[in-house]
């Protein structure tokens, strides 16, 4: 048996995520942002040791994929993605600000594709929910972070995790 020809569909997913999150500039032609993301790491590590220096930044951490059976022959799927939106604090910018603002694209980016992508003309998953994001201040930290939980419900076939169901 050869191996499958295509990611499975929660790959394809984390995919579209980071290439969201990644188009996410001032000058992208489709939609008007504040901020411009240097990077975008997949990590199961604390956020602030990695992003120091390559701010602003999105952290993406695997909260959950939990399975569950509906439909004879399809798995469904509740995947919660943790973005930690990480920024310098300098003390001469209103850094408060520029997070609020830093939140609001994020929200924003990943609310244009609930569907996150298509793949051989079928969606990825069948919808998102992006929470509202909450800021941490660590008082000596040279980096200030929000957090936004992005659920997202997908199903793929029982026997073939590369086909969207």
């Amino acid at each position: 048996m050869s191996a499958p020809t295509s990611e499975t569909v929660e790959e394809r997913i984390v995919q579209n995520v980071v290439a969201t999150l990644q188009a996410i500039s001032p000058t992208n032609p489709t939609t008007e942002y504040w901020t411009t993301v240097k990077r975008v790491f997949r990590q199961d590590r604390d956020p602030q040791t990695v992003v120091q220096g390559e701010t602003p930044a999105v952290a993406m951490l695997y909260e959950s994929s939990t399975p569950y059976y509906d439909f004879v022959g399809v798995i469904n799927y509740d995947l919660t993605l943790q973005l930690y939106l990480c920024m310098a604090k300098a003390s001469e910018t209103n850094w408060a600000r520029d997070l609020g603002r830093f939140k609001a694209d994020v929200q924003r980016a990943l609310r244009l594709d609930p569907r996150r992508g298509t793949h051989n003309d079928d969606a990825n998953a069948f919808d998102s929910h992006v929470t509202e994001g909450r800021a941490s201040n660590a008082e000596n930290s040279p980096v200030v972070m929000a957090r936004i939980d992005l659920l997202i419900q997908y199903r793929h076939l029982v026997n073939d995790p590369t086909v969207a169901a």
